[in-house]
């Protein structure tokens, strides 16, 4: 038995190893998908125009017109999508050997000295939400007594919003100003609200929000083709009922691996007094977010793209840009030196 598994795994490998693919018609497939579903592509064809775009279809076609191999064909309509933006977008080889679990990326709390604690949060996934809102749990007589918080989101690429919540009452002082998004209706993008309705305790969600999902499906499906705002407004204001007197400091460490949902946190966190960033430009990826996924019809390329424009655009763009720390660190301070640097600078305060 052992051997007729391992003989069925060897060859299931290099059938894999040795699929072809008709490139042009693959792209075909993608480029119809993304101008009729992503939510960044009207913005970014009507900024370049309708030449510009050609050229670029024309080009790409050159490029893939003596590839059968899957992978470099992957490369080149990666490069296609990358002309609407770096981040939030993908094509690959849809196949057991492309996506491989990583390891846990479980928060972390610690205390630095009597003066200074240390929370580490690598990921915002929906699926750690109830890890970080324990670890602030466990440890709110630390945070609510302790002089200076460091919180390192360094590599944090993103994840839900509501993983963050509870992180925000120990960081705020005064009003937060948040632009809400607008989400681009189709039948194909909708099917995530069905996708996180159907599996909430998958996702970190709640029963009660779960159900508004399924509301959200219907009121999205009835306009298909538009962008909707499924919020009241363009703009909210958010206000707490308490300011905390601890911690006074709180230094957020930052690097050029922090996106989406981490930029999302950033931009709420900057607007306390108590709040500086520390470390590098972060990747600039948040104006179009809201991922969904979908695979081309032979089965063998997965497209990533965007159901969401935030309302920021155009006047105040994160994408290509980042968001800038207060105090930049150098290449000088090496990464595992990064909390012994900044609490340097927190005790000379």
């Amino acid at each position: 038995m052992k051997y007729i598994i391992a003989s069925l795994f060897v060859l299931f490998s290099i059938d894999v190893f040795a699929q072809k693919c008709n490139c042009k018609e693959e792209f075909q497939w993608m480029k119809k998908t993304f101008e009729q579903n992503d939510a960044g592509f009207q913005y970014v064809f009507n900024k370049k125009g309708k030449e510009d775009y050609e050229k670029l279809n024309s080009k790409t076609l050159a490029a893939l017109d003596t590839f059968t191999d899957p992978n470099t064909c992957a490369e080149i309509m990666l490069n296609w999508l990358h002309y609407f933006r770096n981040g939030h977008l993908g094509i690959r080889v849809n196949d057991s050997n492309t996506v491989k679990s990583g390891p846990r990326r479980n928060p972390t709390f610690s205390i630095v000295d009597k003066n200074t604690i240390l929370l580490t949060i690598p990921t915002f996934g929906g699926s750690y939400k109830k890890q970080i809102d324990s670890i602030i749990e466990t440890n709110k007589s630390l945070l609510s007594s302790k002089e200076n918080l460091i919180l390192d989101i360094r590599d944090n690429g993103g994840g839900s919003d509501i993983s963050y919540e509870k992180i925000i009452p120990y960081l705020y002082t005064n009003p937060i100003t948040n632009y809400r998004a607008q989400y681009y209706s189709t039948k194909l993008n909708n099917q995530r609200m069905l996708e996180l309705a159907n599996n909430y305790k998958k996702y970190g969600i709640s029963e009660k929000m779960a159900n508004q999902f399924r509301i959200n499906y219907d009121t999205l499906n009835k306009h298909l083709g538009d962008y909707i705002n499924l919020d009241k407004d363009s703009i909210t204001i958010d206000t707490l009922n308490n300011i905390l007197p601890f911690p006074k400091h709180v230094a957020i460490l930052v690097n050029e691996n922090n996106g989406s949902t981490a930029e999302e946190f950033l931009l709420t966190a900057k607007q306390s007094q108590k709040v500086k960033l520390f470390g590098h430009k972060t990747a600039g990826v948040l104006d179009f977010s809201n991922l969904w996924f979908t695979n081309s019809p032979s089965g063998i390329f997965k497209l990533t793209f965007a159901l969401t424009k935030s309302y920021r655009i155009p006047d105040f763009t994160i994408d290509g840009q980042g968001i800038l720390p207060d105090l930049p660190i150098g290449n000088s301070v090496p990464d595992n030196q990064w909390i012994e640097y900044v609490v340097r600078i927190l005790e000379n305060k």
